[in-house]
């Protein structure tokens, strides 16, 4: 008597643990993939940060806080991968990164590459700021003017 293939229920046992693995290894790739995508938006949303707060530092003082930030992140980036460069009269700040970050799949590692560019427009903002700055001075000379007449008159 033949047996037909599909009867036999040891093949289609052992048919159905390959698909589990299949499935179990390509969403195991899957999250590891994603997580990489994971740390290079953080990463994005820290170098607009660090644009946001670079209104008065210089172009290493920024470079510098996007390297410490990504060595935070566990993302490799080279000194020279970080362009940081200001627009005429200080107008806007545009930071340039070229990263890679690690995906370990447990039998072999990758980096993926990632480049990434931000333009912060800083007139309104630098404006904003030299009015506050303005003010705080002209607060301070009313107020120190107040006090030396008060000490001149006694």
């Amino acid at each position: 008597m033949h047996k037909s293939a599909r009867n036999d229920p040891g093949i289609s046992t052992i048919g159905a643990f390959v698909l589990i693995a299949i499935v179990a290894m390509l969403i195991f790739i899957l999250v590891q993939y994603v997580g990489s995508a994971q740390h290079s938006g953080r990463f994005h949303a820290a170098v607009k940060q660090i644009a946001l707060e670079g209104i008065r530092k210089s172009s290493d003082d920024i470079r510098e806080e996007v390297l410490d930030r990504a060595d935070e992140l566990g993302i490799v980036v080279g000194r020279e991968d970080v362009m940081v460069s200001w627009g005429p009269a200080r107008q806007y700040l545009d930071i340039e990164v070229f990263y890679s970050v690690p995906v370990d799949l447990q039998v072999c590692r990758f980096e993926r590459e990632f480049a990434f560019s931000h333009r912060r427009e800083l007139s309104s903002a630098k404006k904003l700021m030299d009015q506050v700055e303005r003010r705080v001075k002209g607060s301070y000379d009313t107020m120190l003017d107040r006090v030396q007449k008060a000490t001149e008159s006694k």
